[in-house]
């Protein structure tokens, strides 16, 4: 046993005010310490085989019991390490979909050995590839009468209420309300955006917990809501009794059928798109640019890409069936609702995220310390650019040097952009628009060249439009 010291003033910005459960940084690992008030359950978790049960499903982040050990913390526990950081205010509707159904299946294992979730936040799930994985320890606790009551009014603010959202077409709502990491949907947002009628049918309390939902409800909601509410039969007259984890198992089946039925709005283009991307092994039927791109992704090897309004997304399942882990970044939700669930399909390796080149997320928290800026966390080594210049600069207002530097703050070290002339059809639509004299291919590569070195030039398709392999500059 090594010791070593853990002083909770040097803990992770995370841990919060519970000194007896906290964060650690050490040594590039990360570690959890664990006060000797806490050490006899947690050990007990080990043992009743808790927590090889959830991490065999992937539902827990990988914790063992580390070789360390300090004077604060006599049992000190290590965590795998994600590498890939994405924030539920960045998620696709059908990536937080997938983040409630793991709550609920990580909950229904608790259950089994008289656990409950403490905290279902989804601020406390990461992404391991494309499977959510609960990451907050301290949040498993042994049940209790006002915790169930807490989970099953929790579940509805962040996630059945978000995807209710989502389905009316409301997601740029959804981001700004659960970025907001201490309230996310409240029942006055649903209210005002889903209206009364919407918000009651929402509400998905079965079985016996009805009765005792249907008085909690009565005591929290809008007196409009429960007026619904008692039309339909919900209300209860008389105080009930507290919910156990019976009523808890109960409602876990029809919070799972209330998630299944939302349907998300679906576009046919982005569909039909990527039925035509499963496989990417008939070279003959690719065009230029697709050769291109795999050329370079080839020759170049990045381990890491960040792509900007990534056209579909067929380049970044091109680079994910490369073996390149992929952020895949676009601000059409629908978009990226189909990557996700094709990226699932395949156990890629790619993060698709709803976030605006123009406004990338910032840091949050105390002294900005909390959660760190998309700009940190989504750095690659190589950042691609396809097809989206004329978009940027005609529909954003944007300038070439604009585009370069918001390029530049996500790369390491390359950059694979396109360049997409005035008299191409899709440039020349935004041209007829807005002139912008300025628009010509030797700007843009000045622009470049302020913050990358041009190392090679490919083709691209349709012929008038040119691939370009950039390198950064060391002074950049």
């Amino acid at each position: 046993m090594k010791h070593i010291s853990l002083e909770p003033w040097q803990s992770h910005p995370l841990s919060f005010a519970n000194t007896s459960i906290r964060l650690f940084e050490y040594d590039g690992m990360l570690l959890r310490g664990i006060s000797a008030t806490y050490e006899p359950q947690v050990r007990e978790l080990f043992k009743k085989g808790v927590l090889d049960a959830l991490i065999a499903r992937d539902l827990l982040v990988q914790t063992e019991i580390s070789d360390y050990s300090s004077d604060e913390y006599p049992l000190v526990l290590k965590h795998e390490r994600i590498s890939t950081i994405t924030y539920p205010a960045e998620w696709a509707p059908e990536a937080l979909r997938a983040v409630g159904m793991a709550v609920l299946d990580l909950q229904e294992v608790l259950l089994n050995h008289g656990y409950i979730l403490g905290d279902i936040n989804p601020w406390n799930i990461l992404f391991r590839r494309t499977q959510p994985v609960f990451v907050d320890f301290g949040s498993l606790v042994w049940g209790a009468a006002t915790t169930i009551e807490q989970f099953l009014n929790e579940f509805h603010r962040y996630y059945i209420w978000p995807l209710q959202l989502a389905k009316k077409g409301l997601w740029r709502y959804v981001i700004y309300l659960v970025g907001d990491f201490n309230h996310a949907v409240q029942y006055d947002d649903a209210l005002l955006l889903l209206g009364p009628r919407e918000l009651a049918r929402s509400a998905t309390f079965p079985g016996r917990a009805r009765i005792w939902s249907g008085e909690f409800l009565r005591r929290t909601l809008p007196e409009s809501v429960n007026k619904y509410l008692r039309r339909l039969g919900i209300g209860v007259k008389a105080p009930a009794a507290k919910p156990s984890a019976t009523d808890l198992r109960v409602s876990i089946d029809d919070l799972r059928a209330s998630l299944s039925r939302v349907k998300l709005p679906k576009s046919d283009r982005w569909a039909k798109y990527y039925e035509e991307s499963q496989t990417f092994d008939r070279l003959n039927d690719w065009n230029q640019k697709q050769l291109s791109v795999k050329q370079v992704l080839g020759e170049v090897s990045p381990r890491s890409l960040f792509d900007v309004c990534p056209s579909g997304g067929w380049y970044s399942l091109l680079a994910g069936s490369m073996g390149i882990r992929v952020v895949s970044s676009d601000v059409v939700p629908e978009m990226m609702n189909q990557l996700y669930l094709t990226a699932r399909n395949g156990d890629r390796d790619i993060y698709p995220i709803v976030m605006d080149f123009c406004d990338p997320t910032p840091a949050r928290g105390v002294a900005n310390n909390w959660f760190k800026p998309a700009t940190q966390r989504f750095r690659s080594e190589m950042v691609m650019c396809l097809a989206a210049v004329p978009t940027l600069v005609f529909g954003s207002q944007l300038s070439f040097d604009q585009i370069v530097a918001g390029l530049a703050a996500f790369s390491e070290k390359w950059l694979l952009v396109e360049f997409i002339p005035r008299e191409d059809e899709i440039a020349g639509k935004y041209w007829e628009a807005r002139q912008h004299h300025w628009y010509t291919q030797a700007n843009f590569v000045h622009a470049l060249e302020h913050q990358f070195r041009i190392r090679r030039t490919y083709l691209s398709f349709p012929a008038t439009r040119k691939l370009f392999l950039c390198e950064r500059n060391e002074a950049a």
